[in-house]
């Protein structure tokens, strides 16, 4: 009885102890119910950053933190992306990561994307139980309908607005004073461009002008990838519209207004209510009659650009004139010169009837071209000069800064007897849909994450954060610049009434005329890529100086842009063209999986003749048993076989696999056939960046490939320092790839005259005329007599035919370029040209490099050439080391010359070696995009786009997996053919050690 009681007694203890450690262990209800919630966040301003508006945003965060001690808040890093074209991926590369922050903070072009792949997570629950808990609806920032637009998706509520802003014209009180102008904002475009025109200086076309006088331009334009933001403005005040959105029914497009929510049914306030809510009830009906089913979202329509339509095109020709145009100042005036001007060589003042003659060189350097600094920024030549404008469009919101002793503003011009409209656009907040629960301090319940992300936006948009952010602006003597509405409801009177006029009247335009930045789906690759390339074009076309004539018609120019927008970005492919071309599409996979089975065989059968080529009775370790054999070997080969199954094919599968979808990064996804592959080869500009990237590789190689190897032929020549020189032609492998690239790109391929090689072409430049004009004629006679001493080893039969060939081909090409540069003077000026070529000084002009589009894919070759070429150089010495010295000695015997001993023993001893750095070279060329991500992004207006870096836009800038997927697909089958190349070479090489060979020979003899 004794022993079965203590063995009761001790199961007893043992379950109580098993129930504690449980309790303990499992997550269960209320257990973390005294746990701090963690929060990540990103973008949160550091203490020490001095910016006003930084200084009221970190005291917001601050209050939050105080007021909800319950949440402790992680402050993540972002990550980091180059400043250009996918400087705005950020958040969209930590989603696909899952390392998104729990509060996300989209723009309104971004929203589109974030809704497509479910990123934010709905908050009409959040949003209800803060109306009832409050008694009034939920007015976050007090924001009008234009800002709430994009963030209501139907009838749920995807994101916060957190700020909105408009945009104005800041006009520089000094300049227009100087001018004439003191308080004279302009009402339209002719105004605009008369008074910029007025106020255009530049000190080297004035007569009259002081050294050290400041360049000035009338209107600043931005340039680049942001160059399409601006412009958006302009088509709507000339009167136009940048895309309509239209319903689809039984395939075709009817076109139709965007549906209007209903604010008061969702909880939210509206800034706007008194004017919003009439024309809700009209629209409502307009779409109940077009069909479209009601609770629609604007995200449910389909969207079309129409910037070609004339009303639009007005921006565009506007654009050009302000950049291109050719006037004239003459005394306190200025006059346009106009084309008929230009070819009669005489421009008339019709003010004054005064007649300047454009063939002097003294008018010709007065004239000016444009009134804003564009073209200067486009080419980058404006680096380190000190410039003014006298007027820029900024972007103004609640918070931000304007001197008013310095500046003042004013609505953006509208072409005459438009109505002008207020640009509005901004930032949210949002939850991330991708939040989940994890086995860690403050991250075990999935609904205390979301909760704790809504009370930080609640906190963030809410009244008790506007009037930090007041008094904060308030504080540093900053009140004047705050949002009016919010000075009246925090009872700063005195400062409303000191705000100027202006101020108050942007915010007024911003209810009654605010339209919202375009947010359909797509716009984020329209606004930043697809939109600047037209505008680039417009601005390098420079007009004929003596014709004033283009080159290019911007009605064509704006029509392409549209097509290709419609067709491949906004235009969804309609199911019937799909079944249609779906042919074409078999064909395509067809031929793919064909491809991808005929190499899988041959690299088998290369493993396979390689295996029997290899005599090894002997083993390694486990006598002659093969069962044993093979048994050693699969253990052996089992980890290496496994880490490259995961690492390496398992990601290639899930591809081919998301080629075959319309893939979402948080689940979701739905197969959709072969419409990304049909997709993929009907856009036209798949095939150009293939072609880019044909040229690209061709450059790469052609440039880049015999470099090692001439390097290393001459350091095996030379006779003392050859450690050195090695040591020298290495050390740019040393240093960082992206180091490298910026070095080229900020320093010696800076276009402004500071720039390295600009500097070194301004000082031939400045080299006296005698001595130019013997380094011209010198140059030209080393260049004749190397292409004719090349044309007469062509025709020695004493050569070999290979050596014949060789020296054939170099001497006609360079032959050919001579004779192709003396033709081009010559029809371009006859004899005169060429005397004065070759007769006068060097007459360089500054290089744009990168920014130019003929010549920036040439640029980006050099850097890559000029570090790899002493890593090559090395690979080359080893293996020259191999080649017996026997040969040399041979060849010295018959009387060999340098050029016979690279062609009949050099080349033959390294041939295996060359073919298979020249298929690696290809297939590296086809691939490459970091380089030039990080150089020129694509760009100037996609000169330099390669398919690698157009499927990482589409992968992570646009979130359109599916496609860019099968474009890596497409390109990774054009490459097979060069890897198998590759595989079939190294399956014939048997690879030696040379000093193991020579001891061999040594042991011998």
């Amino acid at each position: 009885m004794r022993r079965r009681s203590s063995a009761k007694s001790v199961c007893a203890k043992l379950c109580f102890c098993l129930l504690i450690l449980s309790t303990t262990i499992m997550p269960q209800s209320g257990v973390f119910a005294n746990e701090k919630v963690e929060l990540r966040l990103w973008n949160v301003p550091e203490k020490s950053n001095p910016d006003p508006r930084l200084v009221a945003k970190r005291r917001v965060f601050e209050a939050f933190c105080r007021m909800h001690p319950e949440i402790r808040v992680r402050v993540l890093s972002p990550l980091a992306v180059q400043e250009g074209p996918a400087y705005e991926s950020s958040e969209f590369l930590a989603m696909a990561g899952g390392v998104a922050p729990d509060v996300l903070t989209p723009y309104v072009r971004k929203i589109p994307a974030y809704r497509q792949q479910k990123f934010c997570y709905p908050l009409n629950g959040y949003i209800s139980r803060y109306h009832k808990r409050n008694g009034r609806p939920f007015a976050g920032i007090a924001a009008p309908s234009a800002a709430w637009e994009p963030a209501i998706d139907g009838k749920s509520v995807i994101a916060i607005p957190q700020m909105f802003y408009a945009l104005a014209l800041q006009c520089d009180k000094a300049a227009f004073a100087r001018g004439g102008l003191a308080g004279r904002a302009p009402k339209d475009w002719d105004e605009l461009y008369r008074y910029a025109r007025h106020m255009t200086i530049d000190p080297a076309k004035e007569p009259n002008s002081k050294p050290g006088d400041r360049r000035q331009y009338g209107l600043s334009m931005l340039t680049g990838y942001a160059a399409g933001w601006h412009f958006i403005d302009y088509v709507w005040s000339g009167g136009g519209d940048v895309v309509h959105s239209y319903y689809r029914k039984n395939d075709t497009l009817i076109p139709t207004p965007p549906p209007m929510a209903n604010y008061k049914d969702l909880g939210i306030a509206i800034s706007d209510a008194t004017a919003y809510y009439p024309k809700l009830q009209n629209a409502d009906n307009t779409l109940h009659k077009l069909g479209v089913p009601t609770g629609s979202s604007a995200y449910d329509l389909e969207w079309r650009m129409v910037t070609n339509e004339p009303k639009a095109m007005r921006a565009f020709y506007f654009y050009r004139k302000l950049i291109h145009q050719p006037w004239l100042r003459n005394g306190d005036h200025e006059f346009d010169i106009t084309p008929a001007m230009l070819k009669s060589g005489k421009a008339t003042d019709p003010q004054t009837g005064k007649v300047f003659n454009l063939n002097d060189k003294a008018v010709r350097k007065r004239i000016y071209w444009g009134v804003t600094q564009a073209k200067d920024n486009q080419s980058g030549r404006l680096g380190g000069v000190n410039v003014a404008y006298a007027m820029q469009i900024s972007a103004l919101s609640d918070a931000d800064i304007v001197d008013q002793n310095q500046f003042f503003i004013a609505p953006i011009p509208s072409y005459k007897g438009e109505k002008h409209v207020a640009y509005v656009a901004g930032d949210y907040l949002a939850i991330s849909a991708g939040i989940m629960a994890e086995d860690k301090p403050g991250r075990h319940s999935l609904k205390a994450i979301r909760d704790a992300a809504w009370t930080y936006i609640e906190f963030c948009t809410g009244p008790q954060a506007q009037r930090i952010t007041a008094q904060t602006l308030i504080g540093y003597g900053l009140g004047e610049y705050v949002r009016p509405s919010i000075l009246k409801e925090i009872g700063y009177t005195d400062l409303l009434a000191r705000q100027s006029q202006a101020t108050k009247q942007l915010w007024n335009d911003i209810e009654t005329n605010g339209r919202v930045e375009p947010y359909c789906p797509g716009w984020t690759n329209v606004q930043t890529r697809e939109l600047n390339m037209p505008l680039e074009t417009l601005i390098n076309d420079t007009p004929n100086p003596n014709t004033g004539k283009f080159k290019y018609d911007p009605q064509r120019i704006m029509d392409d842009t549209v097509r290709n927008v419609n067709t491949m970005i906004l235009g969804k492919m309609p199911d019937s063209e799909v079944t249609r071309r779906s042919r074409i599409g078999w064909i395509i996979f067809a031929i793919m999986a064909v491809a991808l089975t005929l190499a899988a065989h041959k690299v088998v059968r290369l493993a396979m003749g390689s295996q029997a080529k290899v005599d090894d009775n002997e083993g390694f370790g486990v006598g002659g048993n093969k069962a044993r054999k093979r048994l050693y070997a699969w253990l052996f080969l089992i980890p290496a076989v496994g880490t490259i199954a995961v690492w390496a094919y398992y990601p290639l599968l899930r591809g081919l696999l998301m080629a075959f979808q319309d893939y979402k990064i948080l689940g979701g996804s739905s197969f959709v056939g072969l419409r990304n592959f049909i997709e993929a080869v009907s856009e036209p500009k798949f095939w150009q960046y293939l072609l880019q990237t044909l040229q690209y590789m061709i450059m790469l190689v052609g440039l880049g490939f015999l470099a090692p190897i001439g390097l290393a032929i001459l350091l095996t020549e030379i006779p003392r320092f050859k450690v050195l020189f090695r040591t020298i032609f290495y050390l740019p492998a040393v240093t960082t790839g992206v180091v490298t690239l910026f070095l080229w790109k900020w320093l010696i391929y800076d276009p402004t005259e500071f720039g390295v090689i600009n500097s070194l072409i301004l000082w031939f430049n400045k080299i006296p005329t005698p001595l130019a004009v013997f380094i011209k004629l010198a140059v030209l006679a080393v260049g004749i007599l190397i292409a004719a001493s090349l044309l007469l080893q062509a025709g020695a039969k004493t050569n070999s035919s290979r050596e014949r060939w060789l020296a054939g081909i170099l001497g006609g090409a360079l032959g050919a370029m001579i004779v192709g540069y003396m033709i081009g003077l010559l029809s371009s000026g006859g004899a005169h040209a060429v005397c004065a070529t070759f007769g006068g000084k060097f007459n360089f002009s500054i290089q744009s490099f990168l920014r130019d589009p003929s010549l920036a894919m040439l640029w980006l070759v050099i850097p890559v050439i000029w570090a790899g070429t002493g890593p090559g150089c090395l690979i080359y010495l080893a293996a020259m080391k191999g080649i017996p010295e026997e040969q040399y000695e041979a060849a010295d015997l018959d009387g060999a010359g340098f050029w016979q001993k690279i062609i009949n023993i050099m080349y033959p001893n390294l041939q295996a070696l060359i073919i298979i750095n020249l298929v690696g070279a290809v297939v590296a060329g086809f691939k490459e995009s970091s380089n030039i991500f990080l150089m020129t992004g694509g760009g100037p207006q996609d000169a330099t786009m390669t398919t690698g870096l157009y499927i990482w836009y589409n992968a992570f800038m646009f979130l359109n997996f599916g496609l860019s997927t099968a474009m890596a697909w497409i390109m990774g089958a054009i490459l097979l053919g060069f890897t198998l190349k590759q595989l079939q070479i190294l399956n014939k090489i048997q690879f030696r050690n040379t000093s193991v060979d020579q001891e061999a020979k040594g042991a011998k003899g």
